[in-house]
């Protein structure tokens, strides 16, 4: 076990902790019982808040990871350095994948951007981009732990271009 170096409760019951090589912890019984969570690094992470049950942040050595879904998933974005002559949307590594997979995109002039995750039957299940972006190559990790089996699509929006490619979640 490693040590942990931050802990936030969101109430009397709900609460995270964070610690090294990625530990997340969560509670929902006021502490008695912690689960531990994916977070898809292995960065230490030295502090942890949430603003809801779904919306939260935890923060480490060059890392940033955030979540919309309470932990499920996290998503941490890193930026590849150089400057792109056009967009453009990647397939996302490894297809099929269990449980986490890695969206590259290019955005060729500084733009509001949005990439996001939705199931077969056009549910938002994700928003890993939401804001803008200079020109540039980036990565994504997208952890899909929680999430069932099956055809999911990621959509990157950025100016007037749109595109939306297909990946397999198998577990």
């Amino acid at each position: 076990m490693w040590s942990l170096y931050s802990v936030y409760f969101l109430n009397d019951n709900t609460g995270w902790a964070v610690g090294g090589m990625g530990t997340i912890l969560h509670t929902t019984d006021g502490g008695t019982n912690w689960n531990s969570q994916l977070s898809g690094t292995s960065s230490f992470l030295y502090s942890v808040h949430f603003t809801d049950n779904n919306t939260g942040w935890a923060v480490g050595g060059h890392t940033i990871l955030k979540t919309i879904n309470g932990g499920v998933s996290f998503i941490e974005e890193k930026e590849i350095n150089e400057i792109p002559a056009a967009y453009l949307l990647s397939q996302n590594y490894p297809n099929p994948f269990n449980p986490s997979t890695s969206i590259q995109y290019a955005v060729s002039s500084r733009q509001f951007v949005t990439l996001k995750i939705y199931d077969v039957l056009g549910n938002e299940v994700a928003i890993l981009v939401n804001k803008e972006k200079p020109a540039g190559n980036y990565e994504v990790e997208f952890d899909a732990t929680g999430l069932p089996s099956g055809i999911y699509f990621y959509t990157l929006r950025s100016g007037s271009f749109v595109e939306t490619k297909k990946m397999v979640l198998m577990k």
